[in-house]
């Protein structure tokens, strides 16, 4: 995959990123102290974890199709966002993964208008759709989820708005 340090401003886009299915690595990784930086219109497939931004405030991931590679004892996610503030994600297409959109301890994150499918992966995770976890003033907007083990997960979270999803074929709430 590819892996941003500390940089700002960068654009990643029309990128093919396959066959990454290791334990630590992301199909596309920004992480440490930087931010403003755009995702867009990537394909990944095959791909443990698509896009992670660590510590990245003010991401804007959108129009970027992922598509699972179940690989044993990992986590399998589609957008991984940890600690990073006023991250936008929209219009993404998500096949295939434990988690499709993940976001632990951010600000303001935003969430829309995307596509989740098959979010049933059975490795010790939680089989979700869209989950927040320690997360204040976020928005889950407009998003569809279709055959998960639960649709969305919200945990310790503060001030969340979460209005017009479409939610079908969940196992459990």
């Amino acid at each position: 995959g590819n892996a941003l340090s500390d940089i700002s401003n960068i654009t990643v886009r029309y990128n093919t990123i396959h066959h990454v299915t290791t334990l630590t690595d992301a199909g596309i990784l920004m992480f440490g102290d930087n931010g403003n930086n755009t995702i867009h219109n990537n394909t990944l497939v095959n791909v443990s974890l698509g896009v992670r931004l660590n510590q990245s405030n003010n991401g804007h991931i959108y129009n970027n199709f992922f598509n699972g590679e179940q690989v044993s004892l990992a986590d399998n996610r589609g957008i991984y966002i940890w600690e990073s503030d006023n991250a936008i994600v929209e219009n993404n297409t998500i096949n295939n993964s434990d988690v499709g959109i993940g976001v632990w301890h951010s600000d303001s994150p935003i969430l829309r208008n995307n596509i989740i499918n098959n979010a049933t992966f059975d490795n010790d995770a939680y089989n979700i759709g869209i989950r927040f976890n320690n997360v204040t003033n976020g928005l889950i907007h407009n998003n569809v989820i279709n055959d998960a083990g639960g649709g969305i997960l919200i945990r310790k979270n503060k001030n969340l708005t979460i209005t017009n999803n479409n939610i079908t074929l969940v196992t459990t709430g």
